[in-house]
C-alpha cells in the first residue's frame, strides 16, 4: 500500500517508523498521512470496517494482543466477504480482486467466505474476547 490514511490515535504516533520498511533498509514503504480531527468522514471506507471489526472485537471486551496471524486472517476474510452498498452490493474481497494482481488478496490468507457464513459476531474468534 503506497498511502496509509489515519487518525491520530496513538496507535499510530510514530509516522516514521510505518512508513519505513523492515525489508528494505532505508526504503520508505509508504506515506502516512492524517485526516482533519474530528472528521470521520474523511476516511469512510475505513470506518465502516472499523466498525464492523468491533463487531468481532468489541471496545472493552478483546485484548488485540490475543488473536494471531491466523484469527486475523479469519476475521479479514469475514468482514471483506460481506456485501457493501458503497460498492455496488460486492464484496470488498470481489472487488479488490478485480482491481489489484492476481493473488495479492490472498497473501495474508484472507479467502472469500459464503455470505450464508460470514459471522460478523465475537463467537467468531471466542478465545479472543473476555480476557
Amino acid at each position: 500500500m503506497g498511502v496509509l490514511l489515519t487518525d491520530r490515535g496513538s496507535e499510530f504516533s510514530d509516522p516514521l517508523a510505518i512508513e519505513r520498511s523492515c525489508l528494505e533498509p532505508g526504503k520508505r514503504r509508504c506515506r502516512v498521512f492524517y485526516c482533519d480531527p474530528l472528521a470521520p468522514g474523511q476516511k469512510g471506507a475505513c470506518e465502516r470496517n472499523h466498525s464492523e471489526l468491533r463487531r468481532i472485537l468489541p471496545k472493552g471486551r478483546s485484548d488485540f494482543d490475543a488473536p494471531t496471524c491466523a484469527d486475523l486472517a479469519v476475521t479479514a476474510s469475514h468482514v471483506n466477504s460481506y456485501p457493501r452498498a458503497a460498492l455496488g452490493g460486492r464484496c470488498p474481497v470481489d472487488a479488490a480482486r478485480a482491481l489489484l494482481p492476481e493473488g495479492f488478496v490472498d497473501l495474508p490468507g484472507v479467502v472469500k467466505v459464503p455470505l450464508e457464513e460470514v459471522v460478523l459476531r465475537p463467537s467468531l474468534l471466542p478465545h479472543a474476547v473476555d480476557r
